[in-house]
């Protein structure tokens, strides 16, 4: 998926609301850029996140799992999922949904993503095949 750019709707109508142009001017760093985007609220919809340690303590527990709590956090935080990401196809001007595949290597840190345009096993599989060869 070379050479397409990720769209989000919101961002771009406020760039526009707030007058600015590409290529941005010399004096907008990333700081200011953000605080004239955001126009004081946030971009996305806003999730507290659990921190770590509570998560780790929980995993501890008899018959605690991840499903668990992840059913819990969306319980209380309803709102925490945000929308699915979608490209604009360059020669069509159409804009098509993707999902994110995601691998990583826990001893190392290493990590591959890429965006996938559906989560079917052929995909699955090709995913996993260039996050292979991405490692190594």
């Amino acid at each position: 998926m070379q050479g397409v750019a990720f769209h989000d709707g919101r961002v771009e109508k406020r760039f526009r609301q707030a007058g600015l142009v590409w290529p941005l001017s010399e004096g907008m760093d990333d700081e200011a850029l953000e605080r004239v985007l955001r126009c004081g609220q946030p971009l996305g919809p806003t999730r507290p996140l659990r921190e770590i340690a509570y998560i780790v303590q929980e995993l501890k527990r008899p018959h605690v799992t991840m499903q668990l709590l992840w059913m819990e956090y969306m319980e209380a935080c309803p709102n925490a999922c945000g929308d699915t990401l979608s490209f604009v196809e360059p020669r069509t001007g159409q804009i098509v949904p993707v999902n994110i595949f995601v691998a990583a290597l826990g001893a190392s840190s290493c990590a591959y993503a890429e965006a996938i345009l559906g989560m079917t096993e052929p995909n699955w599989i090709a995913s996993h095949t260039r996050a292979f060869e991405f490692f190594g």
